[in-house]
């Protein structure tokens, strides 16, 4: 009310425009929040973290690419740290849908050394980097789905799994393939040892 009150009195205040962006921001309020920031950013564009917050709100309403291009230009800019590190994680999340991994990859690079304790932070380097696995394995198999290597990371899968007759196969197979293959021997070892030990 009182930023409301001031606004009425000062129509054109910026800091109190950006003021009553983040509240509404942390009611959930995004498409409130997004009208106070651009009317911020129109009177002072360099208002750097009401551009981010701005990329944030559109995020959340579901208008992603032009999110993103706000969220591009604001994040290099931001000082605070855990302003920086929300605006990057919705950055990552956004490249991430938009299928663009390496983008993801880059800011994860710089948030794990902003703030590497984070454990948003460290979950989306788990999530992006098993995208970007799944995403190799995928044109790995449209290459050649009976290759050394397929084999080897379908094994990998089923130890994993420990599903152990499962990878003594798949390792099998890809010795087949392959006999001097680096480190297969041994992991088909690791598998048949683990397949043969009980409780008993």
């Amino acid at each position: 009310r009182e930023l409301e009150a001031l606004l009425r009195l000062e129509p054109g205040n910026v800091n109190a425009l950006g003021s009553l962006g983040m509240v509404e921001f942390t009611r959930g309020n995004y498409a409130g929040a997004a009208s106070h920031f651009e009317a911020a950013l129109s009177r002072s564009p360099s208002q750097w973290s009401a551009r981010a917050f701005l990329g944030m709100c559109e995020i959340r309403l579901g208008r992603m690419d032009h999110g993103r291009t706000l969220l591009e230009a604001a994040f290099p800019q931001l000082t605070d740290r855990n302003l920086r590190t929300q605006a990057g994680l919705d950055l990552v999340r956004s490249f991430s849908v938009a299928g663009m991994l390496d983008k993801a990859e880059a800011i994860l690079e710089t948030l794990r050394q902003i703030d590497p304790g984070n454990p948003e932070v460290l979950y989306s380097v788990y999530r992006v980097h098993s995208e970007v696995a799944a995403a190799a394995l995928r044109n790995l198999t449209m290459l050649d789905t009976d290759s050394v290597w397929v084999h080897e990371i379908l094994a990998q899968n089923f130890m994993v799994q420990e599903q152990y007759p499962a990878a003594v196969q798949e390792y099998r197979k890809a010795l087949l393939r392959d006999a001097r293959a680096p480190g297969l021997h041994y992991q088909l070892g690791e598998a048949l040892f683990a397949e043969s030990r009980s409780e008993a």
